[in-house]
């Protein structure tokens, strides 16, 4: 029996999560906030990642979504007009670089604390 869906909210560190229930069905699975080598960027740089996955039927739009690792500023990184496909995953880069081109990779305006820290994904509505 497969659990429910759910998504991240409230504090996340590197070894304690929050979770609670899905509604828009994208939500935070994974991520590294020390990469030592595993994933390469496209400058071959060990960057930190976020994937999110679509655990929802049908594609989101992520036009107006946020990523911020600041819970003082949850708009701190907004993803540009992109869909994430139903059931599907995409790996952000937590680079600290900034780039929102939806043709390329996409690099967050901030980097992880491999010693943790608050880590949310904002739906446009700011939940």
């Amino acid at each position: 029996m497969n659990a429910p869906a759910r998504r991240l909210c409230g504090s996340l560190t590197v070894a304690w999560l929050t979770l609670c229930p899905a509604s828009a069905g994208v939500m935070i699975t994974e991520f590294l906030a020390q990469n030592d080598g595993g994933l390469t960027d496209e400058a071959g740089r060990s960057s930190d990642w976020i994937e999110l996955t679509n655990t929802g039927d049908t594609a989101v739009n992520l036009a107006g979504w946020y990523l911020t690792d600041d819970a003082a500023n949850l708009r701190k990184w907004k993803f540009p007009a992109l869909s994430l496909g139903a059931n599907g995953r995409l790996l952000v880069l937590a680079s600290g670089d900034d780039r929102r081109d939806p043709a390329g990779p996409l690099h967050t305006n901030f980097s992880l604390r491999a010693a943790g820290e608050y880590l949310a994904l904002v739906q446009p509505d700011g939940v």
